[in-house]
């Protein structure tokens, strides 16, 4: 389920968790809200993967989902570029570095969470 995007130079679009229902212990009173919100906080360092890139190949666009795991604490202990339709792996490991470096608070409780999230890349007119 989509929930809204950002515009700029790219477009964030989030999605809803993957691997724990929104009532589940893990996620309980941390969810996807709390991990869209570090990500927008952020969004600086996504901004800055995408530009660097798009002064190599200006058309580039597409769209790379990262699923990424929090641990109770609130580290991101996984990261992974799950789909990349852009064609820049460069770009999908400097968005996987950066989406590793979020700091989330306490964290899920109990166990780890998974999330995915798509960004979706367009150049500006």
């Amino acid at each position: 389920m989509i929930k809204h995007a950002i515009f700029f130079s790219l477009c964030l679009v989030v999605a809803r968790p993957l691997g724990a229902k929104a009532e589940s212990d893990a996620t309980a009173r941390f969810g996807d809200h709390t991990v869209e919100q570090e990500i927008r906080r952020n969004i600086g360092s996504v901004r800055r993967c995408y530009e660097s890139e798009v002064r190599i190949r200006p058309r580039l666009s597409g769209k790379i989902i990262v699923s990424l795991t929090v641990a109770p604490g609130g580290l991101v202990t996984e990261t992974v570029a799950t789909h990349n339709s852009t064609g820049s792996q460069t770009l999908a490991n400097c968005l996987t570095r950066s989406i590793r470096r979020l700091e989330l608070g306490s964290g899920p409780r109990n166990r780890s969470a998974t999330f995915r999230y798509p960004f979706v890349f367009h150049p500006q007119n």
